[in-house]
């Protein structure tokens, strides 16, 4: 095997990334990083893992800025190397195997995967990327839902032209200046039950979170990644970060509400009967109650509970909240709401 000598490896990066950048490039995938560890001498391996990703490193935050994706090296020299230390910008890591989209049976494992790699990688300093999909695809909305409760990137490799563009507003929003941008979960996306096996009879379920603690909203992306139809009752108690106060539970595909709810209490399930390949989004959205001062009616309500919903239609829309405040204004008495958006869209408010 045939490589770039240990005191040539940098000027090879900076003059590769260099002329890459000066042709418009403006991020790039380093794949098979592995490589270096399949060396027979072991002087080599050790050497030459510490120079090639140092020159990775620091070539691809000069050239494109931290925007490269790093694939194939999930093996304990680099992780230890590269991606243990908090000292430098979170390192965009490919999370699993690679999307197949002629390999059915590919892609419930695609997600259970990911989303089981992701609860090791969360303590690394990276930010798991879960690969690209198509939005054509017979499975397109499983991956789509699953790409955007990861936490991570999304990106697609459609055949030009062959778009599912109602699936791809669910992902995304477009702001006044004309962006069209995704909405991205505050916290990693990862498997709720981490010794659960592949072949398992249960729900995968992902869970992540968009705020501040008590605050925020909790979303359990949930997926059936087994060969029958399974039903199950989802409470609060199952979504992380919401222990404490009164939440309402939202479906993304149907819309429906549960019942005020809180984890002391338990009244509320979600009764859901996935598919093959079926999914579903719930979002534990926190009430906040208030005491009206004027009343518009002499026997109206004294008190009332309000819930932001965020942007309806998107299957992470929580995330499309850039901050909210509600308050009691005191010279008319009302209940107001003032919200800031990333993006255009319907809000919702219960």
């Amino acid at each position: 095997m045939v490589v770039v000598a240990e005191e040539d490896v940098n000027r090879f990066y900076r003059d590769f990334y260099e002329f890459l950048s000066s042709a418009g490039i403006d991020s790039v995938k380093t794949d098979a990083q592995f490589f270096v560890d399949e060396l027979d001498d072991a002087t080599d391996r050790r050497q030459l893992t510490r120079a090639y990703q140092d020159a990775w490193s620091i070539n691809q935050l000069r050239c494109f800025s931290g925007k490269a994706i790093s694939c194939m090296s999930q093996t304990p020299q680099i992780i230890f190397h590269s991606q243990l230390p908090s000292n430098k910008p979170r390192i965009l890591l490919r999370n699993s195997d690679d999307f197949f989209p002629e390999v059915p049976a590919s892609h419930p494992w695609h997600i259970f995967c990911n989303a089981h790699n992701a609860i090791f990688n969360q303590y690394l300093n990276t930010l798991p990327d879960w690969d690209m999909f198509q939005t054509s695809h017979e499975w397109a909305s499983f991956h789509a839902a699953a790409r955007c409760v990861s936490g991570g990137p999304i990106y697609i490799t459609d055949v030009p032209g062959k778009h599912d563009v109602d699936l791809i507003f669910q992902m995304t929003g477009n702001t006044p200046r004309g962006d069209t941008v995704i909405l991205r979960p505050h916290t990693i996306g990862k498997s709720t039950a981490a010794y659960n096996s592949y072949d398992d009879t249960v729900l995968l379920k992902i869970a992540t979170y968009v705020g501040m603690a008590h605050t925020g909203v909790s979303i359990l992306g949930v997926f059936n990644c087994t060969q029958h139809s399974i039903t199950e009752l989802i409470g609060l108690n199952q979504f992380p970060g919401a222990e404490e106060g009164t939440y309402i539970i939202r479906n993304h595909t149907t819309g429906q509400v549960t019942k005020p709810t809180s984890a002391k209490d338990g009244k509320a399930f979600v009764h859901l009967e996935l598919p093959t390949a079926g999914w579903e989004i719930l979002s534990a959205f926190p009430l906040h109650s208030f005491k009206l001062e004027r009343q518009t009616h002499a026997d109206g309500p004294t008190e009332i509970s309000v819930s932001s919903l965020g942007l309806l239609g998107k299957m992470s829309g929580a995330a499309g909240i850039v901050n909210t405040d509600s308050y009691v204004d005191r010279e008319t008495g009302r209940l107001r709401v003032w919200t800031s958006l990333k993006v255009l869209g319907t809000y919702g408010e219960f």
